[in-house]
């Protein structure tokens, strides 16, 4: 079958003829429909991530975690599927039952056995098995049924969605309170989605890339700032007379931190959304605001797919283009520019 691999230079991908995966007990088999590229799936092929445990890139690596796929054949032990089911990925593991955090009962945060170790359990990033293929094989517990209202294409996106979903959470965000959010890309697109959901408002976008704000303000940001052009931090000021309750950080600049607390208003709370670059910050500034720091994961993909499946978000719009696999250097690339936000691969 075709897959997207990573080249022995690590910074280019190809298309290659790879053996089709076997299903095993406890695991679907399941046949592509959608892939799409992730900017974690572009930093861990450049090399950005090497000093994360577990995120060192390999050679022969398939990548690809944002998926909907079609159940092509059902595991020994698997009762809950069905060939033909449609499924998209749930980025959950089963807890180890034996670490500091699942003695705890703290299961999303297992990390596999020793006390200290990776978010993915001590298994590479890049190992997982990706779906950048014809088809591939994940665990049952890594795959959530799609409802029949929601498409191949909306569904594709649950998992960023679900990001976004993490992020809005991790902010506490809710009725009539505002939010800055630094990055109007896939997840900070859908993350004002969710937020938007959620009753929160206003809502401001900070982007450098001005084809990014003007999608931004479609989707129905309430102010979309260029930190090129403008002084963001005085214009969120102005624009809130306090400044804001939350600020999103889904970007992976470490400098906007400076930003973010800067924004924030007194007692306000910054959500960083996965891994921001090391930076140098000054924490008496979070001292002096009595500001509130949370880092999250990912996120409730159940509720993504609900949040599609009732109209409550609709996500096409962030959908740049649609390409086959063979098209995926390019695909990564535009990407890379700005040109794209999200980019679908279909085998």
């Amino acid at each position: 079958m075709k897959a997207v691999v990573i080249r022995k230079d690590i910074k280019k991908i190809e298309i290659q003829e790879v053996p089709e995966p076997a299903v095993k007990p406890g695991t679907l088999l399941l046949k592509t429909i959608y892939c799409s590229i992730c900017g974690s799936d572009i930093e861990y092929l450049d090399g950005a991530l090497d000093d994360l445990t577990s995120f060192g890139a390999h050679t022969g690596v398939v990548l690809g975690h944002e998926w909907v796929a079609e159940v092509a054949a059902v595991g020994e032990g698997v009762s809950e599927w069905s060939v033909g089911d449609r499924a998209a990925y749930c980025p959950t593991k089963q807890p180890c039952g034996v670490c500091y955090f699942c003695r705890r009962f703290m299961y999303h945060l297992c990390i596999g056995g020793a006390s200290r170790g990776s978010v993915f359990g001590g298994q590479s990033y890049g190992l997982r098995g990706g779906a950048m293929a014809e088809s591939f094989v994940k665990n049952a517990s890594m795959a959530e049924p799609v409802p029949e209202n929601v498409s191949a294409e909306e569904a594709c996106l649950a998992e960023p969605l679900a990001t976004g979903i993490g992020s809005v959470m991790a902010a506490d965000l809710g009725l009539g309170k505002s939010a800055v959010i630094i990055g109007a890309g896939k997840i900070g697109l859908g993350a004002m989605l969710c937020a938007r959901a959620n009753g929160v408002a206003p809502i401001f976008i900070v982007d450098v890339v001005e084809s990014r704000l003007q999608k931004a303000l479609e989707m129905g940001a309430d102010a979309a700032l260029n930190a090129a052009e403008v002084d963001v931090v005085a214009e969120v000021i102005r624009l809130t007379d306090a400044g804001s309750d939350a600020v999103l950080v889904c970007v992976r600049e470490g400098k906007v931190l400076n930003q973010a607390a800067q924004m924030a208003r007194l007692g306000g709370t910054i959500a960083l959304t996965g891994f921001i670059n090391p930076m140098q910050a000054d924490p008496r500034l979070w001292t002096e605001k009595q500001l509130t720091l949370r880092g999250h994961i990912s996120g409730p993909v159940k509720t993504a797919l609900n949040l599609m499946g009732n109209k409550s978000v609709d996500v096409r719009p962030l959908i740049s283009e649609i390409m086959p696999l063979e098209d995926a250097q390019r695909g990564f690339d535009s990407i890379r520019s700005g040109q794209n936000i999200a980019v679908l691969l279909r085998p």
